[in-house]
């Protein structure tokens, strides 16, 4: 060391390590989020972080999910629906052609594989037709 010239504190090293430490965290991350909302092109990490505001709750339209008629649809329609895969699929047209149909979309908490939390989660992407409950 040179005389008069103190070495860096720990306080000081600890600071710089904790700015390192989030600047890497932030560069991991950043891509993610770029993805999210479509990248910049300004870079990897911090592009857009700071620019791009997400749009409020107010601001999105709402999201209207089109929902599959239980009774009707086919494996491929089921599979259609995120979550569902073909062995599910075909277990709830198995169940609605031993039943003679669902009268209710909560009958296929029936099926093998369907839980409640699972159910939670597909619920309203699926209706009953009316005229399929009145029998016609």
């Amino acid at each position: 060391m040179r005389p008069g010239v103190q070495p860096p504190s720990r306080a000081l090293i600890g600071a710089l390590f904790g700015v390192l430490l989030l600047i890497a965290i932030l560069f991991l991350v950043g891509p993610e989020e770029e993805d999210r909302r479509g990248s910049t092109g300004a870079g990897p990490g911090l592009s857009g972080a700071l620019t791009d505001p997400l749009p409020s709750p107010v601001d999105s339209p709402p999201v209207e999910v089109s929902r599959k008629d239980i009774n009707r649809a086919s494996v491929a329609d089921l599979m259609d629906v995120e979550g569902l895969g073909e062995v599910l699929a075909r277990r709830i047209i198995r169940e609605r052609d031993r039943r003679g149909g669902f009268e209710s979309v909560d009958d296929a908490l029936d099926v093998e594989g369907i839980g409640i939390e699972r159910w939670k989660a597909l619920r309203e992407r699926f209706t009953v037709a009316r005229d399929q409950q009145d029998g016609k």
